[in-house]
């Protein structure tokens, strides 16, 4: 688990310098950066994604976060997996302010979603709901 913990925090710093780099170029770019980060929002690869606003001290960041969409859903609905009865969103859509600004809506279809712990043997299809974000 050590292990995987480090890969995922190594690939969120490598889509984070990729992000960095399209900001440097064009600083009010429209970035989307989109999936199953195996993180829940408080966790450290979400963090180095977003550009946590408590690791920016003196706000000179603030243009380069991404923020979180599917927290605009309804914080009831705010979970993507269900893991033998605990909830947890691990799939995200998270924004450049540009972007963001555009979004109108943000919903996650979880309605009937199956316990991935308890799933049946050769389950087919996806154990984790979609994150809808519309602009």
């Amino acid at each position: 688990m050590y292990l995987a913990s480090q890969l995922r925090q190594a690939q969120a710093l490598e889509a984070r310098l990729f992000v960095e780099a399209i900001f440097d170029r064009e600083p009010h770019a429209r970035i989307l950066v989109c999936g199953d980060f195996n993180a829940d929002s408080f966790e450290t690869p979400t963090r180095i994604l977003c550009g946590a606003p408590e690791d920016d001290a003196d706000g000179s960041f603030l243009n380069r976060r991404l923020e979180r969409l599917e927290m605009r859903a309804p914080v009831e609905k705010r979970f993507s997996v269900i893991h033998d009865g605990r909830k947890a969103l691990l799939d995200h859509i998270l924004a450049s302010q540009s972007l963001a600004r555009m979004c109108s809506s943000v919903d996650i279809l979880n309605a009937g979603l199956i316990d991935e712990a308890h799933a049946p043997q050769g389950f087919a299809g996806s154990l984790h709901a979609p994150v809808i974000a519309r602009f």
